[in-house]
């Protein structure tokens, strides 16, 4: 028995055995091997082979994808290995499509058409539309509609120059803040929630559309910044002023409260003062300047005073003023007035501490 294995390429035509005396037989293929009775002489076995054809046949699995997508961009990847998908998918495929409207527009619907014509709308799973891939080529089409427009709004809290608050709701992109002119004081600013003070309205509406689109639900608060007009001849505040060298402020110490502002954080610290009137002259009021080691950043309260204005000079926020009257509605004049002052600093410090207090002026 003959087993022949032929080359790579190659198959078996025919084998034979040829004798000395030059007899041929054609063998017979047997269970995979070639039989031969061997003859009373000397006998070569030949093997002819046939090149087989090399061309072979490919089934392809894989198809055409297109896109039609007027208003955005479609971004195609395979969801088994993250592989972007350019014009062709393998049959089975699961894709999932990444659609980028552009500004202006939002996606309506995602569809698949087969060439034979099977629609099929995509459902959107975790931000990506998913398709899976036919067996012949497809189209996937993306219907955009015009977005609506999304309405701004923000709870704003003004308060004027005597701290009076209105409460309202306004457009963000829109707002413009209220430059209220004061007899005897200059705008010199605002002060946007836990913001430092800025000096333009346009800075003041930016620092609104900011908080804005930090908490869109949070309320903000816009507050004007006025300082007292100077005289720019004598360098003395004006209006009917008289010296105050005879009067004087005394301090207690500056005590941490243990409890923080609900806006900033920050721990809010408590001194109390009395204005001192050694003369007993008779005055209106006056102003008082407090000036801390560390800048100031708000004045939750500041009781018994009466009528005032409490200010943060925003040129140097360590010094906090406080502009008082010293009478009551009935017309009485006193000498003396105690009040009791919380702030809260800009910085979150454990200790704050009063560098000074001085009365700038007193009003006859």
């Amino acid at each position: 028995g003959l087993n022949v294995k032929p080359s790579s390429g190659y198959t078996v035509k025919k084998v034979t055995m040829t004798t000395a005396s030059g007899t041929v037989t054609e063998l017979k293929l047997v269970d995979g091997k070639y039989i031969a009775k061997m003859a009373d002489e000397d006998v070569t076995f030949t093997v002819e082979y046939t090149k087989n054809d090399t061309t072979e046949v490919v089934t392809s699995t894989s198809h055409k994808v297109s896109v039609v997508s007027a208003n955005g961009g479609v971004f195609i990847s395979n969801q088994k290995d993250g592989s972007t998908v350019k014009d062709s998918a393998e049959k089975g495929a699961m894709l999932g499509l990444n659609v980028k409207p552009s500004s202006g527009y939002t996606v309506k619907k995602v569809t698949m058409t087969t060439a034979s014509g099977t629609v099929t709308e995509l459902k959107l799973v975790d931000g990506k539309y998913i398709a899976k891939m036919a067996d012949e080529d497809v189209t996937f089409t993306v219907e955009y509609e015009a977005a609506t427009a999304v309405s701004k709004t923000v709870r704003l809290i003004e308060l004027d120059f005597n701290g009076n608050k209105t409460v309202k709701t306004v457009d963000p992109d829109s707002y413009t803040v209220s430059a209220a002119e004061v007899d005897g004081y200059d705008l010199v600013g605002w002060k946007v929630g836990n913001y430092d003070v800025v000096k333009t309205a346009d800075e003041a509406a930016s620092m609104v559309r900011l908080a804005y689109g930090l908490d869109p639900k949070a309320a903000i608060t816009v507050q004007p910044v006025y300082e007292k007009k100077q005289d720019t001849q004598t360098g003395t505040q004006t209006g009917t002023q008289t010296s105050a060298t005879d009067c004087t402020v005394t301090c207690s110490e500056v005590r941490n409260q243990g409890y923080t502002d609900y806006k900033s954080g920050n721990s809010v610290f408590l001194f109390d003062f009395s204005f001192n009137n050694p003369s007993h002259k008779a005055v209106k009021g006056g102003v008082i300047e407090f000036v801390f080691d560390a800048p100031v950043d708000n004045i939750p309260y500041g009781a018994y005073i009466g009528n005032r204005n409490i200010t943060v000079d925003p040129t140097d926020p360590r010094k906090v003023r406080v502009e008082f009257t010293s009478y009551n509605p009935y017309g009485d004049i006193r000498s003396a007035i105690t009040s009791e002052l919380a702030v809260t600093p800009a910085s979150n410090v454990s200790t704050l501490n009063l560098v000074s207090a001085n009365v700038i002026s007193i009003s006859e």
